[in-house]
């Protein structure tokens, strides 16, 4: 909440965030983060003996990455958040056709994947509509 309203405030205080997006410098350096991040985690959760660890550990790297990027309010988080809904539908497929397990949990992914490109669609349109304005 309390990033939400100073996200208000630096918008003049009117009802609406203002949305942006990183570089391509800055892209590339938190995709490379993400990739040591992942490859780390991975090799953790092989040690573990998971199931599908690399899979895993990049939804989840994905998924934390996403959330900062997110309270940012930059759009670059909705590429991550449809890689982790696409990562995801592949383990829970693998894991669907392998165990034989319930089929809503790829309902589920689906619809978040859905939800991510939607998002990815309006942020981008609000962030056209605020750089018009200026």
């Amino acid at each position: 909440m309390s990033s939400w309203k100073r996200n208000l405030k630096k918008s003049g205080g009117s009802k609406t965030v203002i949305v942006r997006h990183f570089r391509w410098d800055q892209k590339v350096l938190w995709f490379l983060v993400s990739l040591l991040a992942i490859s780390l985690y991975g090799l953790f959760l092989s040690y573990l003996r998971g199931t599908l660890p690399f899979i895993d550990s990049a939804t989840t790297v994905f998924s934390i990455i996403a959330t900062i990027m997110l309270n940012k309010r930059l759009t670059d988080q909705w590429f991550y958040w449809i890689m982790v809904d696409v990562l995801s539908i592949i383990m829970w497929a693998y894991i669907f056709i392998s165990r034989g397990a319930d089929i809503t949990v790829l309902v589920m992914w689906a619809a978040f994947l859905v939800n991510a490109i939607y998002g990815y669609y309006n942020w981008r349109r609000i962030e056209k509509i605020q750089n018009d304005k200026k």
